[in-house]
């Protein structure tokens, strides 16, 4: 074992040290910084570059960066505002210190300084933490899935994963299932479980299906309610599209897609794989008990 001393700096010159705070910036890729991001990425100490040349925001301007957003006496409303800017010109549904204080206007401690945490300043902008996104079930993991891939069209990616498309981001899939992929593969296996085989008889209504009779309408073989899990099989079965007029989430996203009984429950329609079908809100509230 080797004991050495560090480099005694007492000597060095104040343009080392400016090259040194401009080295960092572009390591960090940032216009400004504080200096914790220096110290732990700097060659030198912080009480060297304030007693060479003076506070942090004067380093800052030496080196021809930004100096740092004051927050004294900026209300509660704007910084909770910039910190919700920065969330929405991200696109994410968690915002870590570390982004915001990439892209914020001020630095994170400023904010964790007036609301207590960050947990807290997160929780005040309406962002659900990353500890109640750890406690998430699986079924809320999957039926969040669901929904997106119902909006989409198609297979989420990682990207997808943000609000207000997704309740949760990526990192709750990858914390439950080992990877984002595992968490694909888990609810593809748990939908496609004890699937029907779709062929042309599931696409159209057979005849027995239509024709209500006295006995029918009174007794039901299933509960009135459609799990989600049978909804998205369904929807994806029908591709994602209102069997009626054809329209799609994922070609115009305020269309909305419900599944309907197509022989009506108080008809005697059960709630079964070929009863049921894709329309759109508006095809379903002008068909409303119609027998299609």
């Amino acid at each position: 074992m080797k004991f050495e001393l560090n480099d005694y700096h007492r000597n060095i010159q104040t343009e080392d040290l400016i090259a040194d705070i401009k080295r960092v910036a572009v390591l960090l890729k940032k216009k400004t910084f504080t200096t914790s991001e220096y110290v732990k990425f700097g060659k030198y100490s912080r009480n060297i570059l304030l007693r060479r040349i003076g506070s942090w925001k004067e380093c800052l301007k030496k080196a021809d960066l930004v100096p740092p957003v004051d927050a004294h006496g900026v209300k509660d409303e704007e910084l909770l505002a910039d910190l919700k800017q920065v969330a929405d010109s991200l696109g994410v549904s968690y915002v870590p210190r570390k982004q915001y204080d990439q892209h914020g206007k001020y630095s994170g401690s400023h904010l964790t300084n007036r609301f207590g945490s960050w947990t807290k300043c997160l929780e005040a902008i309406g962002i659900e933490t990353t500890g109640k996104k750890k406690n998430a079930s699986k079924e809320e993991l999957f039926e969040n899935l669901e929904e997106i891939w119902v909006k989409l069209g198609r297979q989420p990616g990682y990207k997808d994963m943000h609000a207000p498309l997704s309740k949760f981001s990526g990192k709750p899939y990858m914390i439950r299932f080992g990877s984002w992929r595992k968490g694909l593969e888990e609810f593809v296996k748990f939908v496609n479980q004890d699937e029907k085989p779709v062929s042309e008889n599931n696409l159209k209504p057979t005849p027995d299906i239509l024709a209500p009779s006295p006995e029918s309408q009174k007794k039901h073989k299933t509960s009135r309610d459609i799990s989600w899990r049978l909804r998205f099989l369904i929807m994806r079965r029908d591709n994602f599209k209102c069997r009626i007029c054809g329209k799609s989430p994922a070609k115009n996203p305020e269309v909305e897609l419900h599944v309907d009984h197509i022989k009506a429950w108080a008809e005697g329609g059960d709630t079964t794989f070929n009863n049921l079908q894709t329309l759109c809100s508006v095809c379903n509230i002008g068909k409303s008990d119609l027998t299609m």
